[in-house]
């Protein structure tokens, strides 16, 4: 996995304890956990078991940072239980109807670093008025770092077969 703003950020954690949560859900978030786990593998700082023993709080990315998705209810969760505790977003879309970003992550007292995967997520968070302790970053999706990763190599090896691959979401985030 080569270098990137994110993994250049986990470098400074050095020496830490860190609680990750994977966010588990979809295929694509499969993905994102293969390329989170390529980054923690490199990472100079030990894995917590939970939270409460942590220094840090990681919450893995991808499309689950919108109304309606349980990747706001968790952000706000651990604002709202662990205000102490810096925490950070890992590359995420952040797409917001009818939540006040600002809202969900409360009084913290400790910093966020929230990283967006696209402009338009780093617009709302631009505009959600979050104040000085959170940091804002953009990043591309960490699925793509996946080039070099045995899963996708394993790919590349498979012989290719004619026909055509269609592929349809009929979640939400579909058309």
């Amino acid at each position: 996995m080569s270098s990137s703003p994110v993994a250049e950020f986990l470098q400074t954690l050095r020496g830490k304890n860190v609680f990750f949560d994977a966010l588990h859900g979809n295929h694509g978030d499969r993905l994102l956990s293969l390329a989170a786990q390529s980054l923690l593998d490199n990472a100079p700082f030990t894995l917590a078991s939970n939270p409460q023993s942590a220094d840090f709080i990681l919450i893995n990315g991808g499309g689950s940072m919108a109304d309606g998705w349980f990747g706001l209810e968790r952000l706000a969760r651990y604002s709202a239980k662990f205000p102490s505790h810096p925490l950070a977003v890992l590359p995420s879309s952040f797409y917001l109807t009818h939540s006040n970003l600002k809202e969900l992550i409360g009084t913290r007292q400790a910093p966020l670093w929230l990283w967006a995967r696209e402009l338009s997520s780093l617009g709302v968070l631009q505009d959600a008025g979050l104040g000085d302790k959170v940091h804002l970053h953009l990043d591309h999706d960490l699925a793509f770092s996946l080039a070099q990763h045995p899963v996708v190599e394993g790919l590349h090896r498979t012989p290719i077969q004619h026909g055509v691959l269609v592929v349809e979401r009929d979640d939400w985030e579909g058309p």
